[in-house]
């Protein structure tokens, strides 16, 4: 009855905050109850109208982490503060400066998969049959990285280019290149050189596999990955190349293979070396065939448009949904001042007003997990298996099973594309499950967070367990479901048993509410 009072409270305030989602019928029992946030590359451009939240009165601090770590933690604000935000993002964006040694043992310790080649990946498979639990290595390192690595601007932007470079785990093949293609290919290039990322993923096995380009040989080419390397990966649909580029990129691209043990090769007799001219590059008439390859995609990286498309997508991964114009000229200013350097882009992106006054960003559900559990300080078991399991199931739950997106494309990244009633839903679950006592899947320190605030008068109790955390003041439309919740008037001292009963839903509010939608 408590937990359905707050739902109550909760839906009068986003209604108050005027959503367009429909959320009549969303309490238990209630004719949506088993709504999922599952979306599908087809439902992903039918979305509905925004919340309209302000972002009168803001900590620029909290902004600065919200936008570039994967949630604002008491611990990351306070170090953004005693090191000053110009010192805290130099470190962010070289990541080497950070030690991040603690967090790697306990990911090589539970995920030894994630450093193994693909040839003994591929034995291990063959002999032990064990492509269920390859399936999950991933994203449970992922999970583990996410919430708790101090270098949470080089996780996000692991997840930026995983995206962008988007491959998932669809049969075992592709699951062990995938695992091979993130320690080899996205962890050592997340913020190096795009031209050397782009080289990377273009002789990735697991790219060579998903996009076929293995298949495409002389005489018989395979367009499939010609034709993403140009629309996703490099000068966008609207870059000015046409059918014959694509046909052409194939072409120059033929015997780029993987062996037997699934690594890089080039196969000399299965390439075309026939004249080219693509997009402004024409390929030489001596030299090795291979690196002709190579330096076409360098050519490709280093195009106006596609400066221009990387940028824009990285503002809408970190700005807004509709990034201004100006602040794209900056960016892609930078990306040429710097031959494609990733972190002098970004650190341009951040210093601009258009990322310092940016209006709330919706979170994607993997945001909005990794935001939940950061805030209570949320850890998972890496050696229970079931622990594991339930964090996985609700991390399905939520919409957004990492590494599975079925589209070349990646996962969609505006609030159009995932604000549906099923999301919003599937959020209130998820906030009630990892904020009940008896949490199936995570520690948190929550019950520390409470017993802190025994002896409190309510009006504290409210304020404090909302900054605590949501890192910003109470709204007076979650004060008043706080105080309709628990009939606890702005002075009252609650006892210890009451405390213990409405804690946990108190903190379900603070962390569904509408604010904590976005970021």
């Amino acid at each position: 009855m408590t937990r359905r009072r707050a739902l109550t409270g909760l839906l009068s305030v986003f209604a108050a905050a005027g959503t367009g989602v429909a959320l009549a019928g969303c309490l238990p029992g209630g004719e949506n109850q088993a709504a999922t946030g599952e979306l599908t590359p087809a439902a992903a451009s039918a979305g509905q109208s925004g919340l309209q939240l302000s972002t009168e009165g803001r900590d620029a601090d909290v902004h600065l982490v919200r936008r570039l770590t994967y949630g604002a933690t008491e611990a990351e604000v306070e170090k953004v503060r005693s090191m000053g935000a110009a010192a805290w993002l130099d470190e962010q964006l070289d990541p080497d400066q950070i030690d991040t040694s603690a967090i790697d043992q306990v990911v090589a310790d539970a995920f030894p998969e994630l450093a193994q080649g693909s040839s003994t990946l591929l034995a291990n498979y063959r002999l032990e049959m064990n492509g269920p639990e390859l399936g999950g290595v991933l994203a449970a390192a992922a999970f583990v990285r996410h919430t708790q690595s101090p270098a949470q601007l080089y996780e996000r932007m692991v997840e930026f280019w995983g995206d962008h470079f988007n491959v998932p785990q669809v049969s075992p093949p592709t699951t062990i290149t995938r695992i091979v293609m993130d320690h080899d290919t996205l962890r050592p290039h997340a913020l190096g050189r795009f031209d050397e990322l782009l080289v990377a993923t273009a002789q990735s096995p697991a790219m060579l596999m998903y996009l076929n380009n293995f298949q495409s040989s002389v005489g018989a080419i395979n367009e499939n990955y010609a034709r993403e390397l140009l629309e996703l990966h490099t000068v966008g649909v609207d870059g000015g190349y046409d059918e014959d580029d694509i046909v052409g990129v194939a072409r120059l691209l033929t015997g780029w293979m993987f062996d037997r043990d699934l690594e890089f090769m080039f196969v000399a007799r299965n390439h075309d070396e026939g004249p080219l001219s693509i997009l402004g590059w024409d390929r030489p008439t001596t030299g090795d065939p291979m690196a002709h390859g190579v330096d076409f995609l360098n050519h490709l990286a280093r195009l106006p448009q596609t400066a221009r498309f990387i940028c824009h997508k990285l503002a809408v991964r970190f700005v807004s949904d509709d990034p201004p114009a100006e602040l794209i000229d900056v960016m892609e200013a930078a990306w040429h001042e710097h031959d494609t350097a990733i972190a002098p882009v970004l650190a341009s992106m951040i210093s601009h007003a258009s990322f310092v006054e940016a209006p709330p960003k919706f979170n994607r559900p993997w945001d909005y997990l990794m935001q939940t559990i950061r805030s209570i300080d949320g850890t998972v078991d890496v050696t229970n298996r079931n622990d594991l399991r339930n964090a996985y199931g609700m991390m399905r739950d939520l919409g957004q099973t990492l590494f599975r997106w079925p589209t070349p494309d990646g996962y969609p990244d505006t609030e159009a594309a995932w604000l549906n009633a099923g999301a919003v839903l599937a959020r209130w679950d998820f906030a009630t499950k990892v904020t009940s006592p008896d949490s199936p899947a995570f520690q948190t320190s929550l019950a520390d967070k409470l017993a802190g605030l025994r002896g409190a008068p309510a009006h504290t109790i409210f304020d404090e367990l909302a900054l605590s955390l949501r890192h910003e003041p109470l709204t007076e439309s979650l004060r008043t479901v706080a105080s309709d919740l628990t009939n606890w008037v702005p002075d009252d001292v609650p006892s210890d048993d009451q405390l213990d009963l409405f804690g946990p839903h108190l903190a379900f509010v603070f962390l569904a509410g509408p604010n904590a939608l976005y970021r």
